[in-house]
Parts: C-alpha cells; structure tokens; sequence
C-alpha cells in the first residue's frame, strides 16, 4: 500500500473508531444517490466508500447487483450487519478507489458518493484511472462530490467545473455535470456537484 492511500485508509477508520458517527454518515441514502437510482442505473454496480452501506442497500433493494467497498472494516462490518437485518444480499469488500484490481470484476454502474473530493490531483487521475480498469465501455460513472459554491473551508477541498472538466477527457465524456446536494450530520446540505461521464 502506498503511503498516500494508507494515510486515507487511517483517517476513515479513525472516523468510525469514534463515539460520535462521521459527518457523513447521516443513517439513510443520499438523496441525490437515491434519485439517481428512481431515474435509471444500469447492474452490476460498485457502489465506492460505502460506509455503512445506505446506498448500497438502496440499491440492492431495488433490484441491483452491487458491490460496495470502503476502507473501514469498522464500516463494512457495520453495512454487512444492515445487510443481514434486512436480509438483503450483497458483496461489502474493505478496499478502495486507489486500489481496484482486487475485485476481478467489469461493473455497468460505478457510484461515488462523497470520494472524488477527498483526493489531491495526483490521486484523482490515479483514481479515474482505477474506475476505467473496472467499468465497461459505455458504463457510467456517478460522482457527487463538494462545490465551490460551498462557502468556509471546513471539511474536505472544494470542486470547481474547470477541474472536473479537465479530467474527464481521452477515454471519458463528461455526460453532465449538475448543481447537486450532499448531506452531512447537520441540518444544511453541502452544495454539490453531481458528476456523469461516460467511459468511452
């Protein structure tokens, strides 16, 4: 493991070694996750920093394939008892967007919910790079990810459209990019961005 991404994985699993949950886990699906799924998503999909898998569970719920990774164990632990009380089967796996190859597998559907915005510049083309060796050509990638239309400087950086932009080229179309929300441990959503690219 190298040491970027084994500085990441300490700081979730640190998270979740808290009393009090991360600002992040908010107990039911992103809103925005679950709008994505009443519109359309295509099976099987890698659901990336599950947590403790509301998103995930959303989807296998309605239908879907999915396998959900995190770098927690206290997390996935976390999801696969969820999964178990609702009696819904699914593959929670520790692991993360820096490190697919593991899963030996080629997915429809890849949903980001909260990652692409905690990477440095360097870690995002490692980590479309990582998406593109496990989605199908013609397969989408959902991100949500924080704006800059988010004022302070708490929590993780910023987006901005030109960066999102300047990524998604070469083997990707930038489908959309949409004014979005994400929701935290606070009574406020973050302004968000909701990205869709295709692998090409």
């Amino acid at each position: 493991m190298n040491s970027a991404l084994e500085d990441q994985t300490v700081e979730t699993m640190n998270a979740y070694e808290s009393p009090d949950p991360p600002k992040w886990e908010i107990g039911k699906p992103q809103i925005a996750v679950d709008a994505l799924v009443r519109r359309g998503i295509e099976s099987p999909v890698l659901d990336i920093g599950c947590g403790t898998g509301e998103n995930a569970l959303l989807m296998t719920k309605r239908g879907h394939q999915v396998t959900a990774i995190d770098p927690s164990l206290i997390a996935i632990e976390k999801a696969e008892q969820k999964a178990r009380v609702a009696k819904l089967e699914l593959d929670f796996q520790v692991g993360s967007g820096l490190d697919l190859g593991h899963l030996g597998q080629v997915y429809e559907t890849v949903i980001d919910s909260g990652v692409f915005h905690i990477f440095t510049d360097v870690q995002r083309v490692q980590y479309l790079s990582n998406i593109k060796s496990v989605l199908k050509t013609g397969g989408l990638y959902y991100g949500l990810c924080f704006s800059e239309r988010e004022p302070g400087d708490w929590g993780p950086r910023r987006v901005t459209p030109e960066e999102i932009k300047a990524l998604f080229v070469g083997e990707w179309e930038l489908v959309s990019l949409e004014p979005s929300m994400y929701q935290i441990r606070r009574p406020e959503p973050v302004k968000a961005w909701l990205i869709t690219a295709k692998r090409l």
